[in-house]
């Protein structure tokens, strides 16, 4: 990959110049059962699945991977508990206050019906290591299935043992409160550390793995005496309000980051002078070879995660230009993992859909083409 901003002539490769300017759903009834608000998920701290797994390696077989054999656990910075180490994924996204946003685990399949990691998830604020509530059972988060209040989050999976009808959790809605909302909330018991409502940090720890006892592999959460298994993934969802920001107080990551849509440098970006939040400089082949897909880039979050203050429209907008008009964008379809389609110059991405894909004009599908050593080309998503 090319550095950014950079155009290199590099043999058999062209460059792609890609510009993103910056972009939630409905909230569902409330299942969630009250019954166990008053006991905690206890943290798997030792007798991780695979630390005991690789005790049984030796050392010359360790040094052939970069696992660290020495952290199972780490103090949550927030709250300094000490928590269960995980493979993690992070996301961010920018949310009108007021607004709402469904958050689905990595770990759902396309048609969003399927949980690769149904035994376990934990939903929790990574930041008070609590629900998020107010009036003790009142919350900003709802769910579609039954989920299970603890003092330290919503549990639900297959393999809990709270219900017959446990449900696994693989998405939660999140309503943003507005800032009177927030006050409201808080004086009757909200509580979001130190963030107050910049923004919120959502988790979720999802399991695939029956070790509630790292004695009995076929135990439930219940039996366990509510004790997590070993960790399948921990996804992190970092929710930034923008609506209110920019004061004399805003922090730098604020100033830094997306603050800088009210510099007029960013507005009205359209490749010409002005500048973008992300850009990147990829390079591809010039040959393409493949007789299945397209050329694909992707955004770095889904089109719904992108969000400027007072703007209606969740549609991206998305446009591809180059040198002797050489490439088109395909329409594809609204899901992640669509090819082909018709080809345009400017597409639309909604919803979940983050993937962009493009091949060479009248190329054809699924046929072989070739552009010139040096080709580039521009994709501009505002």
């Amino acid at each position: 990959m090319e550095g950014i901003m950079m155009r290199h002539n590099i043999k058999n490769l062209f460059s792609l110049l890609v510009s993103f300017l910056l972009c939630i759903s409905s909230a569902w009834g409330q299942t969630i059962n009250n019954n166990y608000r008053n006991y905690s998920v206890q943290h798997k701290t030792t007798g991780n699945k695979w630390f005991l797994m690789r005790s049984e390696l030796s050392p010359e077989a360790k040094n052939m991977d970069t696992f660290d054999d020495n952290t199972s656990s780490f103090k949550n910075s927030y709250t300094n508990i000490d928590i269960q180490a995980a493979h993690t994924y992070i996301d961010t996204l920018y949310v009108r206050k007021g607004g709402e946003v469904t958050l689905y685990l990595p770990l759902i399949s396309k048609g969003e019906n399927q949980l690769s990691a149904q035994a376990y998830q934990r939903w929790y604020n990574f930041i008070t290591e609590a629900p998020f509530s107010y009036n003790t059972t009142s919350d900003i988060v709802s769910f579609s299935k039954n989920a299970y209040r603890f003092r330290n989050g919503y549990v639900g999976g297959l393999n809990i043992g709270l219900n017959t009808n446990s449900s696994y959790l693989d998405r939660i809605n999140f309503t943003y409160p507005t800032d009177d909302n927030y006050n409201q909330y808080v004086s009757n018991g909200f509580n979001n550390g130190s963030a107050g409502n910049n923004y919120y940090i959502i988790a979720c720890d999802a399991s695939g793995y029956l070790d509630f006892d790292s004695n009995n592999y076929n135990t439930s959460f219940r039996s366990s005496g509510y004790t997590e298994p070993t960790i399948s993934l921990r996804a992190i969802y970092y929710i930034i309000g923008v609506d209110g920001r920019g004061g004399n107080n805003e922090t730098d990551m604020w100033k830094n980051g997306y603050g800088r849509l009210s510099q007029t440098a960013y507005q009205g970006g359209d490749g010409d002078g002005k500048k973008f939040l992300e850009e990147y400089n990829i390079t591809f082949p010039c040959d393409h070879l493949g007789n299945q897909t397209d050329e694909v880039l992707s955004l770095s979050k889904d089109a719904l995660g992108y969000r400027i203050t007072n703007d209606q429209n969740d549609n991206l907008n998305v446009s591809i230009s180059s040198p002797g008009d050489v490439f088109s964008l395909l329409t594809g379809g609204n899901t992640n993992s669509s090819s082909g389609g018709s080809e345009a110059n400017s597409i639309i991405l909604s919803g979940r859909r983050r993937i962009i894909t493009f091949r060479k004009k009248g190329a054809g599908v699924r046929k072989p083409w070739s552009v010139a050593d040096g080709q580039t080309a521009t994709v501009i998503v505002t």
